[in-house]
């Protein structure tokens, strides 16, 4: 049903094949980045350098249509579904809509509600949540419960396991007998291991390192303006949460839910990280090791005083149940403790340049960077991917920090020698 050979298919919303985009005349550009989605870009000319009329291939471009890659710039199948914008360009007499990979549409298909969510990743539970959209897979991941109180999408529900588990869900299309089969993988982490470090100067043709503190903090609280039927309510609870003292010594609920009658139900002990001192309304980090930014503190005005505050994350909340809160603050503090670190390569596969097989370099996938300079390579995971199929030497990643401690291998390799940090 499938050629291989044809670029770009297009098929129905029932996924039926409705035709092919011209092999030689589309331009396709994949974006991938690590917990979202696949997305392509697609532009299509409306006319042939012979101005023949080409809008039989607009015809094919509507959103709901989904577009099918038997293999993409990452070397898998991929299906996406076409949701706009569409744009048409009458000066370069062209047309682009935007594509994401199907599986977004677990985020609208419907809304799972419950006052005590506990979910473990396996077949059973791959099959209630996304059944209906994607048949479970491999599951090799880690099995801990998750536990939640709320009303969310498939998607919601697969990305805030993602975020208090350390495993990862992956999206898989196949081609089985001229239909498209959709497997969802549950794995310890997704992507492979590249031996080969990436080297400007060997197959980098530009490494651009980029270091931001402008969201770091190392506290958080809790702030909202109230309603008019809440505010004593609202008021009561942020009272409640700058007087409560918090001991890592002691242990605490580790969320508190509410059954359908209003009254309060405990989750599991745990010990809280960060200590909360009674008569203050934000959480702050005191564990050294967690502490790599450089700008951490505010100063008082030496000509008034002298003193300091911690850089402080605020955020918005309806909670008021006071344990929910300090947690709230603990997820936000590990959100924004750390420097935002992003490595951009333009890095260039040889091989498939000159007809070899090709090194894909995929979102989730380990690599090693040797920095100009220095001789120790730095561990990190590609976070983001930008490809297109008919330009390969342009392809870039991005190499990030989310879910690894790439601050401390970050010091460690590339300022060691200079003194000023100690490790």
């Amino acid at each position: 049903m499938f050629e291989k050979e044809v670029t770009v298919a297009i098929l129905s919303p029932q996924e039926s094949l409705l035709g092919f985009l011209h092999p030689n005349l589309v331009e396709i550009t994949e974006t991938n980045e690590l917990y979202q989605v696949r997305s392509i870009e697609i532009t299509h000319p409306l006319l042939d350098e012979n101005n023949t009329d080409l809008s039989k291939y607009d015809n094919l471009l509507i959103p709901g249509n989904k577009v099918w890659r038997s293999e993409n710039c990452d070397g898998v199948p991929c299906l996406y579904v076409m949701v706009g914008e569409k744009v048409y360009d009458f000066i370069n007499n062209n047309v682009k809509i935007y594509a994401e990979e199907v599986a977004i549409e677990l985020s609208q298909n419907q809304v799972f509600r419950s006052t005590a969510f506990a979910w473990v990743v396996n077949s059973a539970f791959l099959t209630t949540y996304c059944g209906d959209l994607f048949t479970p897979g491999t599951i090799d991941g880690p099995s801990t419960e998750t536990d939640f109180s709320g009303a969310l999408t498939p998607m919601a529900i697969l990305r805030l396991i993602e975020s208090s588990i350390a495993g990862e869900f992956n999206f898989r299309y196949i081609e089985e007998s001229g239909k498209i089969a959709r497997y969802i993988d549950w794995r310890v982490k997704i992507g492979s291991v590249h031996t080969t470090p990436i080297e400007l100067g060997y197959n980098a043709l530009n490494i651009v390192l980029k270091i931001n503190e402008a969201d770091t903090r190392i506290a958080a609280a809790p702030k909202g303006t109230p309603d008019d039927a809440n505010v004593d309510a609202f008021h009561q609870a942020m009272a409640a949460f700058a007087a409560v003292e918090f001991k890592s010594t002691t242990t605490i609920p580790l969320y508190v839910t509410k059954d359908e009658s209003g009254n309060p139900i405990n989750g599991p002990l745990a010990a809280p990280p960060y200590n909360k001192p009674a008569g203050q309304n934000y959480v702050e980090c005191q564990n050294q090791t967690e502490l790599t930014a450089s700008y951490q503190r505010i100063y008082k005005q030496p000509k008034v005083s002298y003193g300091t505050f911690p850089r402080i994350y605020t955020f918005d909340t309806s909670e008021t149940n006071i344990y929910n809160l300090y947690w709230a603050c603990v997820v936000n503090i590990k959100q924004y403790l750390q420097p935002e670190v992003t490595i951009t390569c333009n890095v260039i596969d040889i091989d498939k340049l000159t007809g070899g097989a090709a090194e894909h370099y995929n979102v989730g996938d380990t690599v090693y960077v040797r920095l100009p300079g220095r001789t120790t390579p730095i561990t990190a995971r590609v976070m983001k991917t930008t490809k297109n199929p008919r330009e390969p030497q342009n392809d870039t990643i991005e190499i990030g920090n989310y879910k690894i401690n790439f601050m401390k291998d970050f010091y460690k390799s590339y300022y060691k020698s200079s003194g000023a940090i100690t490790i």
